[in-house]
């Protein structure tokens, strides 16, 4: 059995997928593939453990029955491949704070979760996304859990080290750790060809299987995981602002929630801040490198990953 690592990253349709893969479970096992379902894992005997967020997982032992217990519950009659799929892995990467030393220097935390599996044939994948449309989106994830409360023109070039986003260092630093032939990376800008296509291709790419075999594979309509429209960011943005401390974390995903409801994004403006002098900074410092990881480092290149 053969275990798959989606370690993220963060905010590259992770939800979306993991969404669109539980209902599919059948289907992938035709393939040879079973998938654990995200909320599985994390309720599992060890799962918390394994969430990066999770301070005890420094100060307990994962026990190497838990792991064993676990690969053998979630095996199915018939598969030789064991798909999981945990941004947690990787969830360093969503704030590349100014005194958090860059993405390269911090994969030691995934490799520390990781070697529980090492008795296992494993493989890691991990899915990228050009750096400023990325920072764009993690600040959107830490405004909606109540972290921020600057408008996002004055939040990157005051907290942000943009030099600390190299996908290449990072990518590196795993083919490293497991040799280039267990990492698979892929683009999340593929998605602007349509979710289903992004949804067939990591299938393909990160189980190794024939496109043409999930060419018929269509995910669920309410896999998307939807962003928050404009007025509600700037709620969300209030919020943080003036009651950040009285809020508790229920409160607020209650909130999201409501507000998710009464100013959906279907229905209103999305959010979508100017970012012209973010890209300008990211393209200066990564533009030949997101090229080179895009010619040499991408299992399968887009366009769209490129500055240029």
């Amino acid at each position: 059995m053969q275990i798959i690592f989606h370690i993220g990253a963060p905010k590259t349709a992770t939800t979306s997928l993991q969404h669109a893969l539980k209902p599919a479970r059948l289907r992938l096992a035709q393939q040879g593939i079973a998938y654990v379902p995200t909320g599985k894992l994390r309720n599992s005997e060890f799962g918390e453990a394994l969430r990066d967020e999770t301070p005890s997982f420094f100060r307990r032992r994962v026990s190497r029955k838990a792991v064993d217990d676990f690969v053998r519950t979630w095996s199915q009659p018939g598969t030789d491949r064991m798909l999981v799929s945990e941004e947690g892995f990787s969830i360093y990467l969503l704030h590349p704070r100014r005194k958090g030393g860059d993405w390269a220097s911090q994969a030691g935390r995934t490799f520390k979760i990781l070697r529980h599996f090492e008795p296992y044939d494993f493989r890691v994948v991990l899915t990228v996304r050009r750096q400023d449309s990325y920072l764009l989106s993690c600040y959107a994830h830490l405004v909606r859990h109540g972290r921020i409360g600057l408008p996002f023109e004055e939040w990157w070039p005051k907290e942000v080290d943009l030099s600390l986003m190299s996908w290449r260092r990072y990518i590196e630093a795993l083919n490293a750790e497991y040799g280039a032939e267990r990492v698979t990376v892929l683009p999340y800008e593929r998605i602007r060809d349509g979710f289903g296509g992004y949804y067939r291709n990591f299938i393909a790419e990160a189980c190794r299987v024939p496109e043409e075999s999930v060419a018929d594979m269509e995910p669920e309509e309410n896999a998307l995981n939807p962003a928050l429209s404009d007025p509600a960011m700037q709620i969300a943005l209030i919020v943080n602002r003036h009651t950040r401390k009285q809020v508790t974390a229920l409160e607020r995903k209650d909130l999201i929630k409501e507000m998710k409801r009464v100013l959906p994004p279907k229905k209103f403006p999305k959010y979508a801040p100017d970012i012209n002098d973010l890209r300008e900074a990211t393209a200066r410092i990564f533009t030949d490198e997101n090229r080179y990881v895009n010619e040499h480092l991408l299992a399968a290149p887009h366009p769209g990953f490129l500055f240029d």
